[in-house]
């Protein structure tokens, strides 16, 4: 379905922005998370492909997809809008830290620029951190044992000294 820029602007451009500053995201980061230049992104709101070019945007399915992700609506949402219908939120997912969301983009970004001498030690770098971490817990079970052996009442036989007179 192909749209003037006008309406594109309106039936999904206007919603798409409106959804980003609702969740507090600048252009830049949500066509960052989306995997797109932020030209790409200013396009997707606006409609136009650049100012000299009148003709309205046309993104790709995969691309509109992974847009509606970055605004944590459902992949086929701005299809949806397009239609003219209301887009879906995503289902609720465990919060990510925002400082996992900035190494995933540090990675995202060595690996289009052909970084992968970093990557793969980054990799690296990562499995000796988790069999580290994996250690700790061994350890950490240990030491659950032996202060449980430590911490229940010891049976001993009674001792008796052979110089002590028995008490009868």
């Amino acid at each position: 379905m192909n749209m003037t820029p006008q309406e594109w602007r309106t039936r999904v451009g206007l919603p798409v922005e409106m959804r980003r500053r609702e969740l507090g995201i600048d252009l830049e980061a949500a066509a960052r998370f989306a995997g797109f230049s932020r030209s790409w992104w200013r396009q997707l709101e606006t409609g136009y492909r650049n100012r000299e070019d009148v003709r309205s945007v046309d993104p790709k399915h995969e691309s509109l997809a992974a847009a509606a992700r970055a605004l944590r609506w459902t992949p086929e949402s701005l299809q949806r809008l397009k239609r003219g219908e209301e887009p879906l939120e995503a289902p609720a997912t465990a919060e990510v830290e925002p400082e996992m969301v900035e190494l995933l983009n540090v990675v995202l970004d060595n690996t289009r620029r052909g970084h992968v001498e970093l990557l793969t030690e980054l990799g690296r770098l990562a499995s000796v951190v988790q069999a580290n971490v994996d250690r700790l817990g061994e350890v950490d079970e240990r030491l659950a044992r032996l202060e449980g052996v430590k911490s229940s009442p010891a049976r001993r036989p009674a001792q008796h000294t052979r110089n002590q007179p028995s008490r009868t």
